[in-house]
């Protein structure tokens, strides 16, 4: 009985650190490359669900995210943004048809000191 007591709160403790250690890795800090941009997109043809797809394209990588939302908002997350510098995405946000509404343009990048998203309104 004793056996199955230690054998349980140990594989109970290594649960609860794994546990942590994953949860601790998913939040992004000033020394984390990935962040998320997010923003409303500037559809124009609301009323209903629409597929809003979000592409960066930052130091030579291109990242990109399909949405299907009512609310007129994107997200894209990029896993490379440079600590130093400053770097710019090239952004594009198109709304789905019948909408077709495409809004584009260059985006400063950085890694915030708290959390891991940034906000860009197109």
């Amino acid at each position: 009985m004793n056996r199955r007591r230690r054998i349980l709160a140990s594989t109970g403790a290594a649960v609860l650190l794994t546990g942590g250690a994953a949860a601790e890795s998913a939040q992004a800090w000033p020394w984390s490359a990935t962040v998320t941009v997010t923003g409303t997109a500037g559809c124009t043809q609301l009323g209903g669900a629409l597929a809003i797809t979000g592409r960066a394209t930052l130091d030579g990588q291109t990242f990109q995210n399909t949405v299907l939302t009512n609310n007129n908002r994107y997200s894209v997350t990029l896993t490379n943004v440079r600590a130093s510098g400053s770097p710019r995405a090239w952004m594009q946000i198109t709304c789905a048809a019948p909408d077709g509404h495409v809004s584009q343009g260059w985006t400063d990048m950085y890694r915030p000191a708290v959390g891991s998203t940034i906000t860009r309104n197109f």
